[in-house]
């Protein structure tokens, strides 16, 4: 969420450091939308499987002001100014989404597209630049993948199965700083926060053309997900 790594700073414990994070894997599902008779190819992973989720934080309060490890006897003034600065760091890395050759064809006894008739490798892919766009499946991949012959035939529901392939992955990490200044006594503030999101720039591709009624766009990548870098400053006043 585009507030949580401001909040959890906001909410940091008072001196030192706090780390989290969580892990998940994968997930399955079924599908009867095509041929009930051929159930092996209906079983699948389910369209939010991810089997690699990172999600973490950190918050860290510098050591610096009275009674801390630095300027443990600085005076108050330097102490208003130099005391309480607390960073925060929360990110995300995940794998990328399933995705599924698509015959563009209702070919089977339902009215849904099938799949194509694929059997080849399908753990493969990396995003790569090319003098045309930017693609995911090198081109001998994406040769087999433009074969018209991959369509399936009247009555059949394709070979490739679904969510058989795997996208791009996504990686963000977001950072805040932020910092209460004292003005007058223990209970009126001045809060300053700096929050960057997608701290590094980091692009995140979307998925690339899988239907076999458009080969010209098999494998090739035409947009991202998420948002660029975006910081942004604030001052708020606490009485």
């Amino acid at each position: 969420a585009r507030h949580s790594a401001a909040n959890a700073t906001n909410e940091g414990a008072t001196s030192g450091l706090a780390i989290g994070g969580s892990e998940r894997s994968h997930s399955s599902g079924f599908s009867s939308s095509n041929k009930p008779s051929r159930s092996k190819l209906n079983r699948s992973l389910s369209d939010s499987d991810r089997p690699h989720t990172l999600n973490w934080f950190a918050i860290y309060k510098l050591p610096i002001g009275r009674g801390r490890l630095i300027g443990g006897n600085m005076p108050d003034w330097a102490d208003r100014l130099l005391a309480g600065w607390e960073i925060g760091s929360l990110g995300v890395g995940t794998s990328g989404p399933v995705m599924t050759l698509s015959s563009g064809l209702a070919t089977g006894p339902t009215g849904n597209n099938t799949r194509g008739n694929f059997s080849g490798d399908r753990s493969v892919g990396e995003v790569r630049r090319a003098d045309n766009g930017v693609f995911f499946f090198s081109d001998a991949i994406i040769s087999q993948l433009r074969d018209p012959r991959l369509v399936p035939g009247p009555g059949e529901i394709g070979t490739a199965g679904r969510n058989t392939f795997r996208g791009p992955r996504f990686f963000s990490t977001d950072l805040s700083l932020l910092k209460r200044f004292r003005i007058r006594g223990e209970r009126t503030f001045i809060t300053f926060r700096f929050e960057a999101y997608n701290l590094l720039n980091h692009p995140n591709f979307g998925t690339p053309g899988l239907n076999l009624q458009t080969p010209q766009s098999i494998g090739q990548i035409t947009g991202t997900v998420g948002n660029p870098r975006f910081m942004q400053l604030a001052l708020r006043l606490d009485f």
